[in-house]
């Protein structure tokens, strides 16, 4: 199944700071296409991960989408990532992620801009710098009709071919996922 309406999607933060424990987990991540779950571990297999990084050379950002393959075992964590530690130092020093499952993703299957996606689903309309903080759970784009000023084609396939310029790939040339998508 491709990245389409009726996809569940998460969305998480990269900082653009290099020295972001993120920003190592993400270089990490690209060599072995490895992510930690969410607190719950709710990401399931079929569902979609999208990345928002800083695109350095139109100096915006985008989020990169990915489909999860396989969840893993707590024992199957990267050696480098944090474990006994939380992540975010505001929350009282609670909520170690070694609890947290590694999910396994494919190759990025496409990208959007950031700015569409966050006024497409409505998130913080009048606040131009909000970001998610840690993984969460998204309002799916393509579910939604764009808000006024942006074209959207509604026919998915037109929309790829008009914005993105994929198109399908037989399923014996995919990698990990079938049906996912190449550049044209």
């Amino acid at each position: 199944m491709n990245f389409n309406r009726n996809s569940t999607v998460y969305i998480t933060r990269i900082s653009p700071t290099s020295a972001s424990s993120a920003q190592k987990d993400y270089k990490t991540f690209l060599s072995d296409l490895r992510w930690d779950n969410t607190p719950h571990n709710h990401i399931q297999v079929s569902d979609f991960l999208g990345f928002i990084v800083d695109d350095d050379e139109t100096k915006s950002k985008k989020v990169k989408i990915h489909k999860v393959i396989r969840v893993g075992s707590v024992e199957q964590r990267h050696e480098t990532w944090n474990s006994n530690t939380p992540y975010n130092n505001n929350n009282n020093g609670k909520h170690s992620p070694g609890h947290r499952k590694p999910i396994y993703l494919s190759r990025e299957l496409r990208s959007f801009p950031w700015t569409w996606w966050k006024q497409t689903v409505q998130y913080a309309p009048k606040c131009a710098w909000w970001m998610p903080q840690g993984t969460m759970k998204s309002r799916n784009p393509l579910r939604i009709s764009a808000p006024e000023g942006l074209k959207y084609a509604v026919d998915e396939k037109e929309y790829r071919e008009t914005y993105f310029g994929y198109e399908e790939v037989p399923e014996e040339e995919n990698h990990p996922v079938s049906g996912e998508m190449k550049r044209n």
